[in-house]
């Protein structure tokens, strides 16, 4: 089997941009949604699915926890990245294009193995036409930390979320990165 595919999806992997700053987060969607595989194969989301048909099965739960939080029905495009020897013990990748109600995002996810189960994580890259000032706002739940350096803002959500703030030209990109454990 090819270790990585393509799909375009008109609903099942959109990231929720409207306010995409919600309260809730990957984390603690985890803590409704138990990170053990689902045993019905054919309740999977696309990505999940494929990931099962390539043989992953200890992240299966992960990944389809991860996909259905940035899932909202809007048009999107996915690539996913699977090992090409023993799948079920490998970093597994995907790749999103989202056209959602902000705009085009690139939301990327990954998910590997662990001795409690599988951990996963992702960025959601966002163009925002306002100032970072004013993206900032849009994130009520994470407070403004230290910048990683000089020009890149950090919001913190916490220790496993944080949005970083980048200039870019007139308008601003929000950089969204969540780990779940």
């Amino acid at each position: 089997m090819n270790p990585s595919f393509s799909f375009r999806a008109a609903a099942g992997l959109a990231l929720l941009l409207a306010g995409f700053a919600l309260p809730a987060s990957a984390a603690s969607h985890a803590k409704k949604t138990p990170p053990a595989a689902p045993v019905n194969a054919a309740a999977l989301g696309p990505v999940a699915n494929f990931a099962a048909q390539g043989g992953v099965r200890q992240c299966l739960g992960r990944i389809d926890q991860i996909s259905n939080f940035l899932t909202n029905g809007a048009v999107s495009g996915a690539s996913v990245f699977l090992p090409p020897r023993e799948p079920d013990h490998g970093l597994a990748s995907v790749s999103m294009e989202v056209q959602g109600s902000n705009g085009l995002s690139y939301v990327s996810t990954g998910y590997s193995p662990s001795a409690t189960g599988c951990d996963g994580d992702y960025e959601a890259v966002t163009y925002w036409a306002g100032t970072c000032e004013q993206v900032a706002a849009s994130f009520p739940d994470f407070k403004l930390a230290r910048p990683l350096r000089q020009y890149i803002q950090t919001l913190d959500g916490g220790p496993y979320a944080k949005v970083y703030l980048m200039p870019a030209g007139q308008g601003c990109i929000s950089i969204k990165k969540e780990v779940v454990y």
